[in-house]
């Protein structure tokens, strides 16, 4: 397997493979690669200009090497079970026994016990990571604790910024900051933040499922009825109210700074307008329990509309068919739809993008097989079972 390279810009000048577990370095030359090391190896990390190598062994012992130098590699430490290197290969992070070092190559840090959950900046100075159930940022030999019982759901590029959430509000927090709160007594987010930190979110209304049926049996929440706002990074804005996301289409391409979401708006509907009855009678009429209330809640508030919203804009979604799932290009400039999937086979729909509005969808192709959508080639073109890297095929859409 190729190791290392630049970011899709060319392919790799060198490559580093495994034979019978050991490691073999080439400048893809023409020639045989030179044995690294005659240890067994678990675990190899290359630097992108591929001049330094950290390695496991299979004893555990961490060691690093130089791939210009003819010298045997140099060991770190040992019962390592885990490791991060920085961009430059100068620092190394890993995990010793459950405990957190750092390695300069010249002598090592201790910077906690009992660890999990490492998230290492790509220069190796900050270092993110849970204790029991505490959060922790290091920095500069400094801990700084988050929160308790919190999860980071996104980090800035600089690693300096940080959105976490306690499953009911969203944080966004800078390092030696007070956090800030972001939302509160969310319903849901579409999928992780992209890398500017945005994301849709939505807030379900106050009540149960009680309060809007005629009918003291029905129990839950009212979960139909949310107001989607959109966060980009820095604020909300409120996007649309009675919505009802359909989660199954939000998506985040977050190589390319581009959130997506789908979702239905209603009419005003109010507390005991629902009818249980009509529910059920829909439901045996082979709907399941969300097709259902899809169509209870257009009927009595008299308005179902289907929007596509991309980057906290929306636009009618014009097509009809029972999407499957959207794909949106690099560009945003266009997005294909698998619609009507039925024994693993759709149709494929196809719409141009503009100014974050998706227009009418023209059919592509049928009999798609599921299985065979590889969607857009980011930053990959897919041949067999190995990837390269190429920035030529960004915009192709392959199924």
């Amino acid at each position: 397997s190729v190791v290392g390279g630049t970011d899709g810009e060319k392919a790799p000048n060198y490559g580093l493979y495994m034979k019978d577990d050991k490691a073999f370095f080439t400048s893809l030359n023409g020639k045989a690669g030179t044995q690294i090391t005659k240890k067994d190896l678990s675990d190899v990390q290359m630097t992108e200009d591929g001049k330094r190598l950290f390695f496991i062994d299979g004893k555990g012992d961490l060691f690093y090497f130089k791939t210009s130098s003819k010298k045997e590699p140099v060991e770190l430490d040992s019962n390592v079970s885990d490791f991060w290197i920085s961009e430059n290969g100068r620092i190394v992070t890993y995990i010793k026994n459950g405990d957190l070092y750092q390695h300069n190559l010249k002598k090592e840090e201790k910077i906690a016990k009992n660890v999990s959950s490492v998230v290492v900046s790509p220069d190796g100075k900050i270092v993110y990571y849970r204790n029991g159930d505490d959060a922790i940022c290091w920095k500069n030999g400094k801990e700084e604790e988050i929160d308790d019982d919190v999860y980071i759901i996104y980090y800035s590029e600089d690693f300096k910024t940080i959105l976490y959430t306690d499953g009911e509000d969203i944080f966004s927090k800078k390092v030696g900051k007070k956090a800030k709160e972001v939302a509160t007594d969310i319903g849901g987010i579409s999928f992780l933040p992209n890398e500017d930190g945005a994301f849709y979110y939505w807030i379900y209304p106050e009540g149960d499922m009680e309060d809007y049926f005629d009918d003291n049996d029905v129990s839950g929440e009212m979960n139909f009825l949310s107001t989607l706002y959109y966060f980009n990074g820095s604020k909300s804005k409120k996007i649309a109210t009675n919505v009802y996301v359909d989660t199954d289409y939000t998506a985040t391409n977050a190589s390319f700074n581009r959130t997506m979401i789908m979702y239905y708006q209603f009419g005003k509907v109010k507390e005991g307008d629902l009818d249980y009855d009509d529910l059920m009678d829909l439901m045996e009429d082979d709907m399941d329990y969300e097709e259902a209330m899809i169509e209870l809640l257009t009927e009595v508030s008299g308005k179902c509309n289907r929007y596509i919203g991309i980057n906290g804009k929306a636009g009618k979604c014009k097509i009809e068919d029972e999407i499957y799932k959207l794909y949106l290009s690099s560009n945003g400039k266009t997005m294909y739809a698998l619609v009507d999937v039925d024994d693993g086979e759709g149709t494929l729909m196809k719409a141009s993008v503009s100014g974050n509005k998706v227009k009418s969808f023209k059919e592509v192709d049928t009999d798609v097989a599921v299985n065979g959508v590889k969607g857009f080639l980011y930053t990959y073109a897919n041949f067999g079972l190995s990837e390269i890297p190429d920035a030529n095929f960004s915009d192709l859409f392959v199924y």
